[in-house]
């Protein structure tokens, strides 16, 4: 694992970001990130490679609340699974072969 020392510029305002690392520290880091993914690969102590998954519902809510020129993001609560009903059959089949005429039947 690397260390690398950077700078950050703290700046007193409501913003959806905690931080945002720059390509220079990133490539120090050897990290890679994929903003279509909403992931990035990283080294760790043991030369093992970690990833780090995004959550696009999150994502998107960041992305309409930055849209919207808001500064905080409203978590929607869980709503209950919804329930699958499943497939229905109703009456008889019919036959909706167009290839054939009322004759051939």
């Amino acid at each position: 694992m690397k260390s690398v020392m950077t700078q950050f510029m703290v700046v007193d305002c409501p913003s959806l970001y905690n931080c945002i690392i720059g390509r220079t520290t990133l490539a120090e880091l050897y990290a890679v990130s994929s903003t279509i993914h909403l992931k990035m690969k990283y080294y760790t102590q043991d030369d093992q490679v970690a990833t780090i998954n995004g959550d696009i519902a999150a994502a998107r809510r960041c992305f309409e609340a930055a849209a919207k020129n808001l500064s905080t993001v409203v978590t929607p609560k869980k709503s209950e699974p919804k329930k699958n009903l499943g497939v229905n059959t109703i009456g008889t089949s019919v036959d909706i072969d167009a290839r054939l005429t009322k004759k051939e039947h």
